[in-house]
């Protein structure tokens, strides 16, 4: 990579400019190297280092010490930054060195994750699904637009994974000394053996659990409680991680995560959870003319086979609305006269 472009993708990412992709690189990078690339000059490792330390610190709410007191070398706490990214990209408790050597205790808003758990992350482009195998041989389907980090191997008394944006089916393989838990957000499924879908993307209000074969446990965590539900197979749940209200809903085992296969089936879904599906499939981006019409309710299913426009007309048709298409933009809206 020419020293260019490594100073500034890193230039982008200490703006915080650079896309999700190089933010991972980077965060990969730096937690398993330690250092910023020996290709730069030591002058500018130096400046980048404690830039890059600035924006550790700011992102885990932690005063930028380093401006009032400029530090000439690395010391070894400061090497062990690699740590914070990962521990920071993984929502853990930190406690790190303050101004006066008193340990402090800082909590991010993201989820807790182990730091060991920040060993190997899975990431699915925009335009791919993809199919993982875990270190017990436990199979996960992503779909579009999804993170997945899991630990290399798992040692301890649980199976833990941590699904950080996006949809994932699961196929866990069975062990009854050692049960599987999916984090996402707030709230955590866990199983024994069994096989289900989460979705949990950051753009819809809710993360939603569906049982085919087995039974699992889904808990929200609040500051003062905590929600648990217990599923079937068919059954659902959809969770809003900060209210911890669930809604129960009913579905075809065939349905589950008929995604894999490039179909769609929704039943009784929000409009708003259909837009983003579409938009993931189809590399469009949807917007409502109304945002009270994401909320309409809607039963359809869908083959791999059928186009964007077939399926807008059948939404449209159903709920008296319109749709125009320029280019990737597709707009929806009340029927005029309505």
């Amino acid at each position: 990579m020419e020293l260019s472009h490594i100073k500034e993708l890193l230039q982008r990412y200490l703006e915080g400019q650079a896309t999700p992709e190089e933010e991972l690189l980077i965060e990969q990078w730096f937690a398993q190297t330690g250092e910023l690339p020996a290709v730069l000059p030591a002058d500018s490792k130096e400046q980048l280092s404690q830039e890059m330390l600035s924006v550790i610190r700011e992102r885990i709410g932690l005063p930028d010490t380093a401006k009032a007191a400029p530090v000439k070398r690395f010391r070894p706490w400061l090497i062990s930054a690699a740590a914070i990214v990962a521990a920071v990209a993984a929502g853990i408790y930190l406690l790190l060195p303050a101004a006066k050597n008193n340990a402090v205790a800082v909590q991010p808003k993201a989820v807790a994750t182990p730091a060991v758990i920040a060993k190997t992350v899975t990431v699915t482009a925009g335009r791919q699904l993809k199919k993982v195998l875990l270190p017990d041989s436990s199979e996960v389907w992503l779909n579009y637009s999804s993170r997945l980090r899991y630990a290399a191997a798992f040692t301890g008394t649980t199976r833990e994974v941590y699904l950080e944006e996006g949809e994932a089916y699961f196929n866990v393989r069975q062990n009854a000394a050692q049960p599987f838990i999916v984090h996402t957000a707030n709230v955590d499924t866990r199983v024994l053996g069994t096989s289900f879908n989460v979705s949990a993307y950051h753009s819809l209000p809710r993360i939603s659990v569906a049982v085919k074969t087995g039974k699992v446990r889904v808990t929200a965590h609040g500051k003062k409680q905590t929600a648990s539900f217990e599923l079937l197979p068919s059954q659902g749940i959809a969770v809003n991680p900060v209210t911890l209200k669930g809604i129960a809903f009913e579905q075809p085992v065939e349905h589950i995560s008929s995604w894999r296969t490039g179909a769609l089936s929704f039943d009784q879904a929000p409009l708003g959870d259909i837009i983003l599906a579409l938009q993931n499939k189809y590399h469009v981006h949807i917007s409502v003319q109304n945002p009270g019409l994401r909320s309409l309710a809607c039963t359809a299913t869908f083959t791999r086979n059928n186009s964007l426009k077939e399926i807008l007309d059948a939404l449209t048709l159903v709920h008296n609305l319109q749709y125009t298409i320029n280019g990737d933009e597709v707009v929806i809206a009340v029927q005029e006269g309505q």
